[in-house]
């Protein structure tokens, strides 16, 4: 793609902008430069991403304290009204002093309101798998109807946050500060999935979360918990599911298959059909009606490719020995 056309996620993935931001050895300093010349129109979008990667200020136009004074004089001239002496009590001049100083702070909070940085989100269409790359290097799945929300001033911090809605696999990598290992958080509605370098796999939908852990450690932290005041410590292998009321749910499973929607698959092990039916609504948006209710505790085991929701959908009724018909965006299993 060409620089033109690129987003606020473009340049934090393009390798040579990132490597000209953290001004590392062969970086293309005087190409990146030269290209911002010629498209200042894109000054402040660059200004974004380099805050996000490193935190970094572009250089500002040098003015001279006379040039300064002078300008400073000029607007004077032009806004001064003719002058008048007032003589104001001293208590009235403390009454207006603390009058301005409450205007000044007000003031500022409503220009910190009105121009911080807007978080950057991610999002996807049903049935749209996206990649996306952060700051700090991590890799991020995202799988349909699902939203990715980074808040720049955090990472230009050095916090490394993002809270998801729908489902995404995470790739962190992992970062240190002064020796220390930097933590890398996930944040849904019900948990808090802390970790500082691993693989693994966060589905939100309906009131629900589930995290399975393909790689390394997560500390699970639960929201909205009065019991559990511990994090929960998973392994390799452990799925959790919490819907923010109950008790977690916790077991062993085949953590690859849960990140088979990333190849463009499902993968079903006595998979019941009630929860596929869940699959097809809220990640390919479809309206599914079944005609006997019992079809729904039927399970299957076996894969069904995504690409296309027909396919998927006539996949599904072989290994379900099932009927399907659609008419729009309605689906009907019989």
């Amino acid at each position: 793609m060409s620089r033109d056309h690129y987003r606020l996620e473009d340049f934090i993935g393009d390798p040579s902008f990132r490597a000209w931001v953290n001004r590392e050895p062969g970086a293309e300093e005087n190409d990146w430069k030269a290209w911002l010349a010629a498209h200042p129109e894109k000054e402040a979008l660059v200004q974004a991403a380099a805050e996000m990667i490193g935190g970094v200020t572009l250089a500002q136009p040098v003015i001279t304290q006379g040039e300064e004074d002078a300008a400073w004089q000029r607007l004077q001239q032009k806004l001064a009204p003719p002058r008048r002496r007032v003589i104001m009590p001293h208590r009235r001049l403390y009454q207006v002093a603390a009058a301005l100083l409450v205007l000044l702070a007000v003031g500022g909070v409503a220009w910190y309101g009105v121009f911080r940085p807007a978080p950057v989100v991610y999002a996807t269409h049903y049935g749209e798998v996206r990649d996306v790359r952060l700051p700090d290097g991590t890799h991020v799945s995202l799988n349909g109807n699902s939203e990715l929300t980074v808040d720049e001033r955090a990472w230009a911090q050095g916090v490394r946050s993002v809270a998801l809605e729908g489902e995404a696999f995470f790739e962190v990598t992992k970062q240190q500060r002064a020796g220390v290992p930097v933590k890398f958080v996930v944040h849904t509605p019900q948990v808090a999935v802390e970790v500082l370098g691993t693989e693994f796999d966060v589905r939100q939908r309906a009131e629900r979360t589930r995290v399975v852990l393909e790689s390394g450690q997560v500390r699970l932290t639960l929201k909205k918990d009065l019991e559990t005041t511990t994090p929960l410590l998973m392994a390799p292998g452990d799925l959790v599911e919490y819907n923010g009321r109950q008790a977690p749910q916790q077991r062993v499973v085949q953590a690859r298959r849960f990140r088979a929607w990333k190849e463009h698959m499902l993968v079903f092990e006595n998979t019941p059909l009630a929860e596929v039916v869940e699959i097809l609504e809220q990640d390919y948006g479809l309206d599914v009606t079944v005609s006997n209710p019992e079809l729904l505790h039927k399970t299957l085991t076996g894969t069904a490719p995504t690409q296309e929701v027909d396919q998927l959908l006539t996949s599904l009724a072989r290994i379900f020995d099932i009927q399907w018909r659609r008419q729009g965006n309605h689906v009907y299993l019989e």
